[in-house]
């Protein structure tokens, strides 16, 4: 079914997803989802994955050749009998599909009935095999041999005693068969301008689209966890046949590869920084190549300008919000690390991450604490240690950024606030020989 919507991409946008990039983009995720070289994980299939009758019905008999029948235990949802947009081979019995519950489908195999009578068909079928250029007649000579219930009729307004195939459309009002074949004329003329986003392949994850093309970044590491879950798989069916061949069906259902919730969140983190945090950074212009072993020699020309601060020569926003905090909370709170942790936002170096947010702080330890340059009785209610974190780091990230893009003291604080999460995904992770003290 994934190939043959990638082999008919045109038609399947057209007719099958009435022109909607987001029906289109859904069907092809749902359908990538066992196709496309992935992994699994402990969880169970997602309900944005389940095969859902509105598309996925008429794509699989277009795809398979064969009629499908789709019934229905419910008021809700009509039984309908999907037709292929090309005739097949011979007669074909249509397959049967049970929508139980409205919850899940159930197969169900049938033997030849002659006087069977199949569910009715949409008019759209006939609709868009005469939008195609071909003989109405053919068609339904084509599929005579299947007996279904007809689609409901309205009366004619023109006196006629043949009466129009009709559907309902959005507005719940009747519609003929002509002005949906009309519909689909209009729908061809406008069709390339329309773009479409197509969504190849999904993270084996948590399904968000990982491009197209696939950035080098992400290729290497997808690829990477296809291999390693295709030699586990190789792995264990050998071990299958070696062992029993009774088990190889039972181990085929859990040969892949189970991941760790680490593994699986560092995969996630590779896409979110390579199409949505880069991205982003690119056009608000924070740098791109960070040189974070040169930053302890850009910090001292600061560090006379965070002593003032230190010493309240200077204002810190930061010390203003610490000092508020001391004061509204209660003694235990003060000293809670999930307080300290609800904050942590606050206490953030920027787009300069994990990573320069450590070399900012052993170089201020360095250069400030151990030299005592600063003391206790300076800031106090805060420890030294504590004061260099929460206070001191954030005002070098500014001086820094200040520096990096030639702006003023408050738009780098904005800048400081805003690209937080954009620095911890993007260097989160601590370089020892950044900073060699």
């Amino acid at each position: 079914m994934y190939s043959y919507v990638k082999e008919n991409e045109d038609l399947c946008y057209t007719y099958v997803c009435q022109g909607h990039a987001t029906v289109f983009n859904d069907l092809l995720k749902r359908l990538a989802y066992g196709i496309v070289p992935r992994l699994r994980t402990r969880s169970v299939c997602y309900k944005e994955y389940w095969f859902d009758a509105a598309q996925d019905a008429q794509i699989a008999a277009n795809a398979f050749s064969i009629p499908i029948a789709v019934y229905s235990d419910g008021s809700v949802h009509e039984s309908i009998l999907y037709l292929p947009y090309d005739l097949p081979d011979g007669q074909p019995l249509p397959e049967i599909m049970h929508f139980v519950n409205g919850n899940h489908f159930q197969t169900i195999k049938t033997k030849r009935f002659p006087r069977m009578t199949w569910p009715p068909i949409l008019p759209q079928p006939m609709a868009i095999w005469e939008s195609r250029g071909r003989d109405q007649s053919e068609y339904k000579a084509a599929w005579k041999y299947i007996h279904r219930k007809k689609y409901p009729k309205i009366t004619s307004t023109n006196g006629s005693s043949k009466q129009p195939i009709v559907i309902e459309d959005d507005d719940d009002k009747a519609s003929s068969k002509d002005k949906v074949l009309e519909e689909l004329r209009e729908k061809l003329k406008t069709i390339e301008a329309i773009p479409v986003e197509r969504v190849i392949y999904p993270c084996p994850f948590c399904g968000t689209s990982l491009g197209d093309p696939m950035p080098e970044a992400i290729k290497k590491v997808y690829d990477e966890y296809v291999q390693k879950n295709e030699q586990y798989r190789k792995d264990r069916e050998k071990e299958a046949v070696d062992k029993d061949t009774r088990f190889i069906q039972i181990r085929t259902i859990t040969r892949d590869l189970q991941l760790t919730f680490q593994e699986q969140m560092n995969f996630c983190q590779v896409h979110k920084i390579e199409l949505i945090y880069k991205p982003e950074a690119i056009e608000k212009g924070y740098p791109q190549d960070i040189n974070f072993r040169a930053l302890p020699e850009r910090i001292l020309p600061h560090l006379e300008t965070l002593v003032e601060i230190a010493k309240g020569k200077l204002y810190s926003p930061f010390r203003d919000n610490e000092e508020a905090f001391f004061k509204e909370n209660k003694r235990f709170v003060k000293r809670s690390v999930m307080a300290r942790m609800s904050r942590m936002e606050m206490y953030t170096s920027g787009y300069y991450g994990i990573r320069g947010r450590d070399v900012m702080l052993r170089v201020l330890q360095r250069e400030l604490l151990f030299t005592k340059k600063i003391a206790s009785k300076d800031t106090k209610p805060l420890d030294e240690i504590t004061f260099i974190q929460t206070i001191l780091v954030p005002e070098c990230s500014i001086l820094l950024i200040q520096q990096d893009l030639d702006i003023s003291y408050s738009e780098a604080y904005e800048i400081l606030i805003g690209s937080h999460k954009y620095g911890n995904y993007t260097y989160n992770d601590v370089v020892d020989e950044d900073y060699d003290d």
